[in-house]
């Protein structure tokens, strides 16, 4: 699960630049968000997240760059095998 230390806005930023991906237009994607996690993300423009079960086609061509946790990856293949 992607899961920040704390609901900081700056930790994300962060950490999003460590993955090298920066803010600009990227999708979160995991089986489920904690707090900390969907407090961060809403104060960054052009970053969202959402569960493998909110997923639209819409969600994968809108966006530039998307995370994918482990788990989700997995809950995904389940959902389409």
């Amino acid at each position: 699960m992607l899961k920040p230390t704390t609901h900081k806005t700056a930790q994300l930023v962060s950490q999003l630049g460590a993955w090298g991906v920066g803010t600009d237009n990227v999708l979160l994607v995991d089986l489920e968000f904690d707090a900390d996690l969907s407090l961060a993300v809403r104060n960054i423009p052009k970053v969202d997240n959402c569960t493998i079960s909110e997923l639209s086609a819409v969600d994968l061509v809108g966006f530039d760059r998307i995370i994918v946790s482990a788990s989700a990856l997995k809950g995904l293949e389940v959902m389409y095998q």
